[in-house]
């Protein structure tokens, strides 16, 4: 079987490395089971963002915190898998990976880089001005690296500074990855930009985005995290409890999505209490994509894709008999 690790971030950044078959469906603690954990240092030195006493939205109490967004990808085209990050204050970090596939050494550091034409966009409540290069979305959210245009490159979907599902585009310049200005190309039915976030300072972004092909039609599809801490009850991400999706319509040049609402129709334990964390990915290998959801207690959970499509296999009692001793 295939061996999935796990990226999370907690004060640093660490890899759950599976050493043993994980049970679908099993909730498997941040610290236990079968899991070991391992400090992805860059230069020696341990990745560790922090907002400080001037870097959250919500005030100095939140110094210590990063709310950082791991995701691997290879980011710069070279045949390994690197670390980006995004973070409290809506900034997006590369970390390259300088070492081998399988003895990852990370370079420290570097913001992903626009080729703006003027300014950079940044949310209104933003009290900084980003440098010109620099890529500044809504706070605590989670992008998705991904070669969308099918080119080569890997490219950037993320909540933009204005809470919209927002395409990135990789290319090169002078040999070196950039990222062309932002294009709102996601379009609902009713021809409606996606709007992920639609509230503003410390209730904005709070988004983690993930494209996959959930309904396995050989396009891409747009599943979403669930929050329940807004007091606003038509906040987006309240629609849900544990994840949502949109499905992809096509055409392929220039698709529109179809909300679908909860991935997991039937009622399950609360994953969170706070944000959901949604992935998928085909933990069995047979062929489907499962769902997997942490929360920020550290659980991460994964769900078969057979319980989530009421496919699980059904027993028929035929015969009992009773056995005297």
């Amino acid at each position: 079987m295939q061996r999935l690790d796990i990226y999370v971030q907690q004060s640093s950044l660490y890899l759950l490395e599976t050493t043993a078959a994980v049970l679908p469906c099993q909730v498997v603690p941040y610290n236990g089971c079968t899991a070991i954990q391992k400090e992805m240092g860059a230069d020696s030195r341990e990745i560790r963002i922090l907002a400080g006493s001037s870097g959250s939205i919500q005030g100095p109490d939140e110094a210590k915190l990063g709310y950082t967004m791991p995701q691997v990808a290879d980011w710069d085209g070279d045949g390994d898998l690197d670390l980006l990050l995004s973070d409290i204050k809506g900034q997006h970090r590369f970390y390259e990976n300088i070492g081998t596939k399988k003895t990852p050494k990370l370079a420290s550091g570097q913001l992903l880089r626009v080729d703006w034409p003027e300014n950079p966009p940044k949310p209104s409540w933003v009290w900084w001005q980003p440098n010109p290069t620099e890529l500044v979305t809504c706070w605590r959210c989670q992008p998705c690296a991904i070669d969308w245009n099918k080119d080569g490159l890997v490219d950037y979907v993320a909540v933009d500074h204005e809470g919209y599902l927002t395409y990135y585009e990789g290319f090169l310049k002078d040999g070196e990855k950039w990222l062309k200005p932002g294009s709102r190309i996601f379009k609902d039915i009713d021809g409606q930009l996606i709007r992920i976030s639609d509230l503003t300072v410390g209730k904005s972004g709070r988004a983690r985005i993930t494209l996959v092909d959930w309904d396995a039609d050989g396009d891409l599809d747009i599943i979403h995290n669930a929050h329940h801490l807004f007091g606003e009850a038509k906040a987006f991400l309240k629609k849900v409890t544990n994840a949502g999706w949109f499905e992809n319509l096509g055409p392929a040049n220039n698709p529109v999505f179809k909300w679908q609402g909860e991935i997991i129709k039937k009622a399950i334990p609360p994953t969170s209490e706070h944000s959901t964390s949604p992935q998928a990915l085909d933990f069995d290998n047979d062929g489907k994509l499962d769902l997997f959801l942490g929360g920020e207690d550290g659980r991460i959970t994964c769900y078969h894709r057979a319980f989530i499509e009421n496919d699980l296999p059904e027993l028929t009692i035929v015969k009992v008999e009773k056995h005297s001793n």
